[in-house]
């Protein structure tokens, strides 16, 4: 999908009712039109521009979670590792 672009879809249906009044026809059709103008859309890819180019921020509790996970690879292979 490109940014900025109109899109316009369409949709359309036939069939036939097998369960009917006799007054009205047996079979049916529709017909449906979306047209997208992105001329308001809230700012959004501007938005989604400056969140891809903006540093994480990672929080301390998960720095702190690693840094023990890290901490206990390492223990565990300084005691199993041969002499």
């Amino acid at each position: 999908m490109t940014c900025g672009v109109p899109t316009v879809s369409a949709l359309g249906v036939v069939g036939e009712a097998p369960v009917r009044d006799s007054h009205i026809p047996n079979w049916y059709g529709a017909v449906g039109v979306n047209i997208g103008i992105p001329i308001f859309n809230g700012f959004l890819f501007n938005a989604r521009a400056k969140a891809s180019k903006k540093p994480r921020q990672i929080s301390p509790t998960r720095i702190a979670k690693c840094q023990y996970r890290l901490t206990q690879i390492v223990l565990a292979y300084t005691i199993s590792s041969p002499k």
